[in-house]
């Protein structure tokens, strides 16, 4: 510390803490050939402390600042990583890294996790309110939340500045705040029928039995909920429909009548739910 210092370079000091160093001063080498203290606000603190994790990445398209953006590949030749817009209405482009920099594509340019931006117009939330990723235009925000089955609704950074011309936008994609799943999101036969709030509805025809008979229903188990039972008079020509849907009670391969209306030569008409 201290060799070939120039004007305007910078002396870090810092006491160790815990094993750790934090930094208590900082010092710039002026025109006197003097190390003078360094003197900043909260503000501008945490300004620096937001540009500090900065990437190179390779996009093949063009780039503006401040595009989101999704890690697809690897740029050998360049050794970065390779980026492309990110999008909430495609599967799997979440945003994970923010544009710090125009370029013009098939080029290296530099990219942030942690990034704010300014002159926006944020005029439409409050401050502290989500942005999210949008699914309309690959690498923008929105302050909508997607709400498309098949789409991803990620938070992507809060609203600093309210304003409808200088609005500020603290875009954090360390966190990943992946509020919900689309559908082209999801890996086939993820999701369990006992995932399901309705579960899956099934119906079936069956012969009526007399009244005190269970009903065999291929297929049903104890778990699954019953929805109706349809009485329809008579099987051979029928003529009339009655509910009867509180005489049964689920069973197992069975719809259970413990007592009830004697069916025997009508048809019934059994929908339920498969949860199971």
């Amino acid at each position: 510390m201290g060799q070939n210092l120039e004007n305007g370079h910078m002396l870090f000091g810092h006491p160790e803490l815990d094993g750790r160093a934090y930094i208590k001063n900082l010092y710039m080498l002026g025109d006197d050939d003097e190390f003078h203290l360094v003197t900043a606000t909260a503000d501008e603190i945490n300004d620096l402390n937001l540009l500090t994790r900065k990437f190179v990445v390779y996009s093949a398209g063009a780039l503006s600042k401040g595009d989101l953006l999704h890690i697809s590949s690897y740029n050998v030749a360049n050794d970065v990583f390779v980026v492309e817009k990110a999008d909430a209405d495609t599967s799997g482009k979440p945003a994970q890294l923010v544009a710090s920099e125009d370029n013009a594509g098939s080029a290296t340019s530099q990219a942030s996790d942690i990034e704010e931006l300014t002159g926006l117009n944020t005029n439409a939330g409050n401050v502290g309110d989500p942005v999210y990723l949008d699914a309309t235009t690959a690498g923008s925000w929105t302050l909508t939340p997607p709400t498309g089955a098949d789409q991803l609704k990620q938070i992507v950074g809060r609203i600093k500045v309210k304003s409808a011309t200088v609005g500020k936008i603290v875009f954090n994609t360390v966190k990943g705040e992946v509020v919900a799943l689309g559908s082209s999101a999801l890996q086939s036969a993820s999701v369990l029928k006992t995932k399901l709030a309705g579960g899956f509805s099934k119906r079936t025809l069956a012969d009526g039995t007399a009244s005190a008979t269970d009903v065999t229903v291929t297929g049903m188990a104890v778990g699954d909920e019953l929805v109706s039972v349809i009485a329809m008079t008579t099987k051979a020509a029928i003529t009339s429909m009655a509910d009867r849907t509180s005489e049964y009670v689920v069973g197992a391969g069975k719809l259970v009548k413990a007592a009830g209306t004697n069916e025997t030569d009508n048809q019934l008409l059994i929908e339920w739910l498969d949860l199971t």
